[in-house]
This record gives C-alpha cells, structure tokens and sequence, in this order.
C-alpha cells in the first residue's frame, strides 16, 4: 500500500518533493493529452504503437525547462505523491454536452442598389 508523504518528510525534503510532484503532474497531462488525442482513436488502422510506447517516446524527449508548476489545488492521483493532507483528487469537471441542434448564424443580405 502506498502511503502520502508525511508532514516530517515534506518540511525535511521540500525541494525533493515539490520537484516530485511537479514531474508526477507533468507525466499526468502527458498522459491524459496522449489518452485524449490517441492515433487508435482517431483512426485504429494507422497506430502501429500503443499508449504506452508514445508516452515513453515524448516523456523521454520532454526538456525539464519545459514542465510545468502544477495549480496549488492539484491533487495527484498517485497516492504516494499526495501530501499529508491531500484527499482523493477531485474529477475534472466538465461541461454537459449541448442539447439540440446546432446554431448556425447566418450573414443577413443588404441592399446594395443605392
């Protein structure tokens, strides 16, 4: 089972584990922008790798210049990442899928004979 990092150990080793938690945040956008806009999604027929194997390839030529800081209510959904105090990660929240027909605006013609 894997446990939170304790109080003792955060205050000991900061910097340690705020750059910890910034490369698990990292490898979480990674991730799910690689779930999101995965080639076997798009079109199955052109994948010839998984999920697995584009993570590995773009997180081995991602530049550490180039992480971002994760929001100071960023939850991991790693527990060992999580600080003593952090609960489970909250959902991202999304918005309902519009009902209906969409709405397309149309330009209205003007007289020009004038």
């Amino acid at each position: 089972m894997s446990m939170a990092i304790s109080e003792h150990s955060y205050n000991d080793l900061k910097e340690y584990w705020d750059f910890q938690r910034k490369l698990e945040y990292n490898r979480e956008i990674l991730k799910r922008n690689i779930q999101e806009f995965s080639p076997m999604k798009i079109n199955p027929e052109m994948s010839h790798f998984n999920e697995d194997q584009i993570f590995d390839f773009m997180w081995a030529r991602l530049d550490q210049d180039d992480y971002e800081d994760p929001p100071t209510e960023w939850t991991p959904k790693n527990e060992e990442y999580r600080l003593w105090n952090e609960s489970e990660p909250l959902k991202q929240l999304q918005l309902p899928k519009p009902k209906g027909r969409p709405v397309v605006l149309r330009a209205k013609k003007v007289d020009t004979s004038i």
